[in-house]
Parts: structure tokens; C-alpha cells; sequence
């Protein structure tokens, strides 16, 4: 089943939300950013680490006017295309960006 635009708002920001709130501690604080407006999802990384800030971006997805979910950013070992799947979002409708345009017919992803 095809999944509308806010079905895939809905599922994405659940799952951010949740992947942030799950991995606060005291060491680092996770939070989700969300931009309605150009349907712009992030999980940022914030703390410290011998007396210097580190800030990170952990995910960073969009979605685009054409209903196709752009990934950014993955900088875990979160295979968060697969858990997007697993939630009903179809392959075919997830662009993983960061692969070069050469690479992606040879994935099971949308092109773009």
C-alpha cells in the first residue's frame, strides 16, 4: 500500500523521536529537529568530551513535493531505510543521497 505524504511524516518523526529519547544519558543529549514547513527531519547529538562541545548530526531526512523520503545523513549503524520499510514505507520511495546517482540503479532504491 502506497503511503501518503503524512502517513510518512507521521512514521518518520515517531521513529526520530523515539531513536533520540532512547539514547539520551548523561554523557550526550540527543534531540529531534523537525521542519514542517520543507518536511525536514534531523536527530542531532550534543555534549561534551574532554572540556570541547561536540555537535552532530545523526540523521537527516527530507521529504520531497514528489512524495520520495531523501536520506542525508545515517551516521550510525541504524539501517534506518530498512526500519522505514519495516513500518510500510516502500524502498521505492526512499532515496539514500548520500550514494552517488551512478550507484543508485544498482540498489533496490528509488533513483531519486
Amino acid at each position: 500500500m502506497a503511503r501518503t505524504i503524512k502517513q510518512k511524516e507521521h512514521i518518520i518523526s515517531t521513529w526520530l523521536k523515539e531513536y533520540a529519547e532512547i539514547r539520551n544519558s548523561p554523557e550526550w543529549e540527543y534531540d529531534f529537529i523537525e521542519d514542517k514547513e520543507r518536511r525536514h527531519y534531523q536527530v542531532v547529538r550534543m555534549g561534551w568530551e574532554k572540556n570541547i562541545f561536540r555537535y552532530h548530526v545523526i540523521f537527516h531526512l527530507q521529504i520531497k513535493d514528489t512524495g520520495k523520503i531523501w536520506l542525508y545523513v545515517n551516521e550510525t549503524d541504524v539501517e534506518i531505510d530498512e526500519e522505514l520499510a519495516e513500518l510500510g514505507i516502500a524502498f521505492s520511495d526512499i532515496v539514500v543521497a548520500f550514494h552517488p546517482p551512478s550507484m543508485r540503479p544498482h540498489t533496490r532504491y528509488a533513483i531519486s
